[in-house]
């Protein structure tokens, strides 16, 4: 499987709900794919266990979300950033969801507020 085929992670979380007779699930790489699988664990009230940092903004009594969201990477960076950088950076130019969401969701940081 290819980890951009999205639709098959539904299909394979289905099947092994199904077929297989599984309960508890530990998988999904990629924010898509979680949501690809999200709708299957819900209307099967089954359980799936994701490992990897994810965007927060999502919350599903059938998912349990194992990996950081991105205020809990961000404000540790910030601090050590604000020591070190002269500049503010920026990662706004990305589409990739944790910079994007890590911009919208952490306050501007200046070592003038502190």
């Amino acid at each position: 499987m290819v980890l951009s085929d999205w639709p098959t992670f539904a299909e394979k979380s289905q099947k092994l709900i199904d077929s297989d007779g599984v309960n508890v699930v530990f998988g999904g790489w990629t924010s898509a794919s979680r949501k690809a699988m999200l709708p299957v664990y819900e209307a099967e009230n089954h359980m799936l266990f994701y490992p990897i940092q994810y965007e927060g903004q999502e919350c599903s009594k059938n998912i349990f979300y194992t990996g950081a969201v991105p205020n809990q990477q961000a404000e540790a960076c910030g601090a050590v950033a604000d020591g070190h950088l002269t500049a503010s950076p920026s990662a706004r130019r990305s589409t990739w969801w944790v910079p994007t969401t890590s911009t919208q969701e952490q306050p501007t940081r200046s070592s003038k507020s502190r």
